[in-house]
């Protein structure tokens, strides 16, 4: 989105939603309303991701992305750093990293670990 949008508390205030436009209430306000419509898709695919970790052997690279996995990856990277967890958007980015470069998931137990982390964090409210 660019420029100003409808908020959907009033339908007629508009809000700038520029790159680099200060985070206002109006603004932190839309971003938790698309958030908590989006709440239980973002945790679906972060159990997908986690079910796909768990089949891997951590001794073996990944060979091959199924396009549903892919695209979950993708679409969590860009929807975790929006709504404010910069540090799940980076844990997903390793996950796919090492799946494109066909390497193994060494550190499988600690993405794991932190799958469940961030599994419960989605489940609070986000960071402004």
């Amino acid at each position: 989105m660019t420029g100003t949008e409808t908020t959907p508390s009033t339908g007629t205030d508009a809000i700038d939603l520029t790159v680099g436009a200060p985070v206002t209430p109006d603004v932190q306000l839309l971003l938790r309303s698309i958030w908590e419509r989006n709440q239980e898709r973002v945790l679906g695919r972060v159990e997908r991701v986690r079910t796909a970790v768990e089949a891997t052997d951590p001794r073996r690279p990944v060979l091959a992305l199924s396009h549903e996995l892919q695209a979950d990856l993708h679409a969590l990277m860009g929807a975790l750093g929006t709504f404010g967890w910069p540090e799940g958007s980076a844990l997903v980015q390793g996950i796919y990293s090492c799946c494109v470069a066909a390497q193994p998931l060494e550190r499988r137990d600690l993405m794991l670990a932190r799958l469940s982390e961030l599994d419960r964090d989605l489940r609070g409210t986000p960071s402004s």
